[in-house]
């Protein structure tokens, strides 16, 4: 009898145990068959009820939310959740599901009377339940998943934070004039990497941790853990975005961190027609890379390629960054012109509330009443502190201690400071005319604007400028250098020096500090500067939504013959059109993120799309694929399909180093994508090999290769640049 047990699977004894009410053998029989099985949504929900019906209440929602994200569209999960949510008491959040049921499936009546009767059994003192209208599918999308990350390890918000959070902030108050989003049903989301779909964030949480952000910099107060808990949560429970068709998704911070985000993208296009309208804040990466982090370059070379190829249209904030947009797509993808919209920054950031007694603790021991200058950014290698301090210094030398102001720096260390940060160690005299703040709240910079004679503002390259904008908004005059955007953020009222010149920052400041005259005539220019309130650039936002055209044939970069295309994470640091092709070639969810070497595929089949040229049409191929072997033998099932034609082999594999499968495609009909599925069956849990290491693995993908089967010169180059890949890395477009 027990051997008869031991060579049953676990999903047959799972549902045994299950039907006989054994909840807690039923459910670690499911996690059992799942540990293999990872895509069987449906035995997820049983294994979700056995744990429901065991007492494990959270590990029953993990469980839920797992199907969730494999099955979005099913109304009965998203019943069972709203059940489960009810019966802890998290009553916003149960009638949310019960209302996406009642969406999913109008017919069922059970949806239709939880959606309704949830507020009637609301207790007394709970929070109440949104309103049906949550479960309308949006036209109008924010992404605010990189924002969230953010507050996730700070909370002090930084230049794209505050775009964000200034854009934003009129729509979730109401801030705005009548009828500005009539008809666009906003919603806000959060990408989710692993099923790559967005999720439909709660406001509440939201905007309780957006206002909290402006209030302090401590992330261990009370109220701040209490918020990021809240969004945690929030972010954990919130069902799949259904976009309404041809939807539009703006992204108005930066998506080039967030992994797999384009694979999710082009599944919403292909699924509801969405246009994507992301906010480029600038291009600093490729105009001064020497002042940017190694892993930046390549993380925003390869989301410029596929952004170039993915967005129907985006946002700016100067006619520079415009013009920088528009000039490098041009190089990488000629002819490709999207709609483009400035959303100027000229807004006013000023809340109009008293700062709090607690913001005047932040403010550094100044004397009462004393003049000082002040700087307002990180202290790293663009924003050049090294230039300001030596220019400081020049003028201590030269007019003594009594008559410089002190400089106060707020902000806090960042990349590549070390320069500055020596030259004002070496110094006592500049030591003590200059304060460095470390990070500061909304509030406390408030008061600093407030209190400052003028401001400097220096940096080798921006997008705008934002603290031009904030000194002019409290009546400060700035000095700043004229090169990129600082014009247009300065326009006539800033005090403008030659970049990179500390003689002509050291003039520029002189009289200012030096001559009441001169400050009173740079005062004076302020008045031709008048700031909109952000609303206005809100409005421009909606503006710019409202003008995108119809969904539209977005270009597809296709596959050169004989080219290799690497499959890991990109190392380059200027965009390449083959970047785009890349990221184009894992298709659907059955991969890892990609490393540095390659990506691993998850167990079962998983798909490659590759994009193809037209001179692939009738030609016989062949397929290179470079190869990485699971650590125990398999099989390895691939087969090539273009249009109805396929071709099928089968690829023993066994532990080894890496090697090169090649695979022989005849004549295919024309077709603009060849689709690759390969199969490993339950593939590899590492777990069972002793490795700290939660992942079920398939087959490593090293690099991808496609050429006519005559061609004996990429075929021989191609093994070339598989066997020597370090020097593929270091070649680049200039």
């Amino acid at each position: 009898m027990s051997g008869s047990t031991a060579s049953t699977p676990p999903i047959d004894r799972a549902n045994q145990a299950r039907d006989r009410g054994e909840w807690a053998a039923a459910a670690r029989l499911f996690a059992e068959h799942l540990a293999t099985a990872t895509t069987d949504w449906p035995a997820m929900v049983q294994h979700g009820h056995a744990l429901k019906e065991a007492g494990e209440a959270e590990a029953a929602l993990d469980a839920y939310l797992a199907a969730e994200a494999l099955a979005p569209e099913d109304a009965d999960l998203q019943l069972q959740i709203g059940h489960l949510l009810k019966q802890q008491g998290r009553w916003e959040a149960a009638a949310m599901r019960y209302a996406r049921a009642a969406t999913l499936d109008p017919a069922n009546p059970i949806a239709a009377i939880e959606a309704a009767g949830t507020e009637r059994m609301r207790p007394r003192g709970a929070e109440a339940a949104p309103p049906r209208a949550q479960g309308a599918d949006p036209r109008l999308v924010f992404d605010v998943t990189d924002l969230l990350d953010h507050f996730s390890v700070r909370r002090t918000p930084t230049g794209i934070q505050r775009v964000a959070i200034g854009v934003l902030s009129p729509i979730l108050e109401g801030g705005l004039p009548a009828g500005a989003l009539t008809g666009l049903g906003t919603a806000f989301a959060v990408f989710d990497s692993v099923p790559g779909v967005w999720r439909r964030l709660d406001r509440a949480p939201f905007a309780a941790i957006v206002r909290l952000s402006r209030t302090g910099t401590s992330i261990t107060d009370p109220d701040w853990v209490a918020a990021v808990d809240a969004i945690k949560e929030a972010r954990k429970l919130a069902p799949p975005v259904r976009f309404a068709q041809g939807a539009v998704l703006v992204n108005l911070g930066n998506a080039f961190g967030i992994p797999d985000y384009f694979r999710g993208l082009r599944r919403a296009q292909a699924q509801s027609g969405i246009r994507w309208l992301p906010f480029v804040h600038d291009c600093v990466p490729l105009e001064v890379p020497e002042h940017c982090l190694e892993t930046m370059l390549g993380d925003y070379a390869q989301w410029f390629a596929c952004f170039a190829t993915h967005a129907a249209g985006f946002l700016c904030n100067s006619e520079n960054t415009r013009r920088d947009v528009l000039r490098h797509m041009a190089a990488l993808l000629p002819g490709r012109r999207p709609p483009a919209s400035v959303v100027r920054l000229d807004g006013d950031p000023r809340s109009g509330l008293a700062p709090s007694p607690g913001a005047l603790a932040e403010i550094p021991a100044l004397r009462p009443g004393e003049r000082f200058v002040l700087f307002c950014s990180t202290i790293e290698s663009r924003k050049d502190h090294h230039l300001v301090f030596s220019a400081w210094l020049a003028l201590l030398r030269r007019h003594g201690a009594a008559k410089i102001p002190r400089l106060v720096c707020a902000g806090r260390q960042g990349w590549h400071a070390q320069a500055a940060l020596d030259l004002l160690a070496q110094s006592p005299l500049l030591r003590r005319h200059v304060v460095l703040t470390g990070e500061v709240s909304d509030e406390a910079l408030d008061l600093l604007y407030d209190a400052c004679a003028f401001t400097v503002y220096n940096s080798h390259y921006e997008g705008w400028g934002l603290p031009i904008t904030e000194s002019l908004a409290h009546g400060r005059v700035p000095v700043v250098p004229r090169h990129s955007s600082l014009p247009e953020a300065g326009g006539s009222a800033a005090v403008y020096f030659t970049p990179r010149s500390e003689p002509d920052l050291v003039a520029a400041l002189e009289p200012l500090m030096l001559d009441p005259e001169a400050m009173a005539i740079a005062e004076a220019r302020l008045a031709v500067a008048p700031l909109r309130p952000w609303s206005a650039l809100t409005m421009d936002v909606l503006a710019a939504v409202r003008a995108l055209p119809e969904a539209d044939a977005l270009p597809v970069v296709a596959m050169q013959p004989g080219r290799r295309y690497p499959t890991g994470r990109n190392r380059l640091t200027r965009p390449d059109a083959a970047m785009a092709v890349t990221d184009r070639l894992r298709d659907g969810n059955g991969w890892h993120p990609a490393e540095a070497w390659g990506v691993w595929s998850k167990q079962g089949p998983v798909a490659l799309g590759l994009p193809l040229a037209p001179g692939f049409a009738g030609q016989a191929l062949r397929l290179y694929l470079d190869l990485r072997a699971p650590p125990r033998p398999l099989d390895l099932r691939i087969m090539a399909r273009a249009g109805e034609e396929e071709t099928v082999a089968v690829l023993p594999m066994k532990p080894g180093p890496d090697f090169i499968a090649a695979i022989d495609i005849p004549p295919m009909p024309d077709s603009s994508v060849l689709e690759i599925d390969l199969d490993t069956g339950p593939g590899v849990r590492l777990a069972d090999l002793g490795v700290d290491d939660p992942r079920t693995i398939g087959i490593g993908i090293r690099g991808v290769m496609l050429c006519r089967a005559d061609d004996l010169l990429s075929r021989l180059g191609y093994v070339e640049a598989a066997r020597f890949p370090q020097a593929e890395a270091e070649v680049q477009p200039a």
